[in-house]
């Protein structure tokens, strides 16, 4: 018997702990619960939390939206979850309910080296509008450009 899909649930205060630990597991440079503390009660954001069957977390996004215009702030999905659908759910959630508020368009900042972000990206539309150079520092002390993207919600 084949599990049900995994579902979204709004991203609020009770789950700043959780996402801070998902961020971490799926990013380098995890950022501290303070941080998706400050995102949330700062007005404009929102995020979605995708969960399996089980309630188990698999990936989560956060986004702002200020006068028709979204930003997605960071969008990640565990590994052992990747290439099942998960980002695109969450992509897809985003998209809709930001077009519910009247987002007009949307941007991000992808890494330059994450491949599988991109074309996921792509294949919701969006396109490539800048580069930002050093964007991006590893660990090791290495920097990275982050490519910015745009895709039209509502048009």
């Amino acid at each position: 018997m084949t599990p049900p899909p995994p579902r979204l649930v709004d991203l609020g205060l009770p789950h700043v702990s959780l996402v801070s630990a998902l961020h971490g597991a799926c990013f380098e440079d995890g950022w501290r619960p303070q941080t998706f503390l400050d995102l949330i009660q700062g007005g404009g954001v929102f995020g979605l939390l995708a969960l399996d069957w089980r309630d188990r977390p698999l990936g989560f996004a956060l986004t702002r939206l200020t006068v028709g215009e979204g930003e997605i702030l960071t969008l990640g999905v565990l590994r052992e979850a990747r290439q099942q659908g998960v980002g695109k759910l969450l992509l897809s959630g985003l998209c809709a309910r930001l077009a519910v508020l009247g987002c007009h368009v949307l941007f991000l900042e992808v890494a330059e080296t994450n491949n599988p972000a991109q074309r996921l990206y792509e294949s919701f539309g969006f396109r490539q509008v800048g580069r930002r150079k050093d964007y991006y520092t590893h660990l090791d002390g290495s920097r990275e450009a982050a490519l910015v993207m745009r895709r039209d919600l509502l048009t």
